[in-house]
């Protein structure tokens, strides 16, 4: 078992990029934990300061780490606030009120907005799925692997429809292939536009 596992940092209660030290406000959340929560500042401190790493170690950020390689000594934090303990609605856990966001930890609300940005890709799902686009296409078009539109349409389309849909969206790109040949595109282009090979097209016209 190393320090790191003993870290205040590495506790469900706080949000891992507050580390990062990206924004000021990361730094306001992770530097006071470090400095009144953590029992292994010192070997977090140590650690930072044996490699040039990113983020905040032992309380400091970077920049006041080279500070202290160069015998400088940084300001240290402001004591901390009082901290007003509650719950999160969606899970129970004991959080800081001033950490929840819609009365949820940084961990369910996390998993919310993972939940509601997947909903939002499986409604597009839906909506491209009507135009008869290929699973390449609709992953395209939704920045995801085709498998997951594989998934989606497992989830999503009646086992009984799923015939009828293959012979409809077969019988589209023929069609649609057909208007591009006649406005003179060359084999490979209509394969690239339809997403499809070059010799599905050729059966096609």
């Amino acid at each position: 078992m190393t320090w790191v596992e003993h870290a205040a940092c590495q506790s469900v209660e706080y949000s891992p990029h507050w580390w990062d030290d990206e924004t000021p406000e990361d730094r306001a959340e992770a530097i006071p934990v470090c400095w009144n929560e953590c029992s292994v500042r010192e070997q977090c401190l140590e650690t930072g300061l044996q490699q040039p790493e990113h983020g905040i170690w032992g309380g400091y950020t970077r920049r006041q780490r080279e500070m202290i390689l160069r015998g400088c000594e940084p300001q240290q934090p402001a004591p901390p606030r009082q901290r007003e303990m509650t719950t999160c609605d969606a899970c129970g856990r004991t959080i800081d009120q001033a950490r929840l966001r819609d009365a949820k930890c940084h961990v369910c609300d996390e998993n919310t907005r993972r939940a509601a940005a997947a909903e939002q890709r499986l409604q597009r799902f839906r909506e491209l799925d009507e135009l008869h686009l290929t699973n390449t296409q609709i992953a395209r078009e939704l920045g995801v692997h085709p498998s997951t539109v594989s998934k989606y349409a497992a989830a999503t389309r009646d086992p009984d429809d799923l015939t009828d849909r293959q012979t409809r969206r077969r019988r589209a790109r023929a069609a649609r292939a057909h208007d591009l040949a006649t406005q003179g595109l060359p084999v490979r282009e209509i394969a690239a536009e339809l997403g499809i090979s070059p010799q599905t097209v050729r059966t096609y016209l």
